[in-house]
């Protein structure tokens, strides 16, 4: 699907802490480095917009319902990291809280 919509801006991968459910296992201590400065960089070079794109072609969000999750600040709220543990490239995605959704 083609939404008339900008591609939001990548998220900003610094200053972030210890990714949810990790848990460092001892064959990898040591090794504390997530490379998101190299990650972020290639989300600003290109990938982001690319890979957003593409999300876009997929999802079965409609239009309103994506610029909802822009307004939110939820793209921006994506973690990417190097997992090392398992060697691979993994991401947090952001949940909407109860007070986003309009509950009590």
């Amino acid at each position: 699907m083609v939404f008339d919509i900008e591609v939001p801006e990548p998220p900003d991968l610094s200053n972030r802490g210890m990714p949810r459910e990790f848990e460092w296992q001892e064959e990898t201590l040591g090794s504390e480095d997530f490379y998101r400065e190299d990650l972020e960089d290639l989300l600003q070079e290109g990938a982001w917009k690319e890979g957003f794109n593409e999300w876009t072609e997929y999802t079965n969000l409609n239009e309103e319902q994506v610029r909802i999750v822009s307004d939110l600040g939820l793209f921006q709220a994506f973690d990417f990291y190097w997992d090392p543990t398992e060697d691979r490239l993994r991401f947090d995605a952001p949940t909407i809280s109860d007070a986003q959704r309009g509950e009590t």
